[in-house]
């Protein structure tokens, strides 16, 4: 799988990304065949930043589930993976929970959210599945210093969908800036998935 430049990428928006999942699905694709795609493609763009290190920020839904599946490829390329829990896995439902009994198998080390964490910050890219399209603002405090936390570190940030705390409608999270990837499981490749927020994304692979 090679990414492409950015200018390739064609703006896709919020509600077209959620047409384009139905339609997917509709063909016979499942949800867990969608979420190994977007999480395939997160680690891929991981890839393209040299550290030998990986922070994963997963949160309890699907989007958290993308992270899971990154984490899971990003250990079978020799990332030392650190994976950051929003909350305990049990709590993970249909397609998430069967990525992470995948997740599990590779043995990886995993960490839950707590204000209190003490994590070394080597500069190790970090992956952005907290929040994606689905949220609604008000952000509550501890999901909102969870993503400042998150931006406040050193590495490279990627983000599934959207970084942490954007709504659909382009309203910046607090603090940091992340460069969307995910992949247009019709089409088979991958594309940037960006809102009309985008003018503040990072870039992704640098250049």
């Amino acid at each position: 799988m090679t990414l492409l430049p950015a200018f390739h990428f064609k703006p896709v928006t919020a509600a077209e990304m959620r047409r384009r999942d139905a339609a997917a699905m509709e063909r016979g694709l499942s949800e867990e065949v969608l979420m190994e795609n977007a999480g395939h493609a997160l680690a891929e763009g991981t890839l393209l930043f040299p550290h030998r290190g990986a922070l994963v920020v997963c949160g309890g839904g699907n989007n958290g589930g993308d992270g899971l599946v990154a984490a899971r490829w990003l250990i079978k390329a020799g990332r030392r993976v650190t994976v950051l829990l929003w909350r305990k896995p049990e709590n993970y439902q249909n397609a998430a929970r069967a990525h992470w009994r995948a997740l599990s198998a590779c043995r990886p080390t995993v960490r839950i959210w707590s204000p209190r964490l003490r994590l070394p910050d080597r500069g190790e890219p970090v992956v952005d599945a907290f929040l994606g399209l689905g949220v609604r603002p008000p952000l509550s405090e501890e999901a909102r210093t969870l993503i400042r936390w998150m931006n406040a570190r050193r590495g490279p940030k990627i983000a599934a969908d959207v970084p942490s705390g954007w709504t659909p409608t382009g309203a910046a999270p607090p603090g940091g800036r992340a460069g969307p990837i995910d992949r247009d499981p019709g089409a088979s490749q991958e594309r940037a998935c960006f809102v009309p927020g985008a003018a503040l994304r990072g870039e992704v692979g640098g250049g």
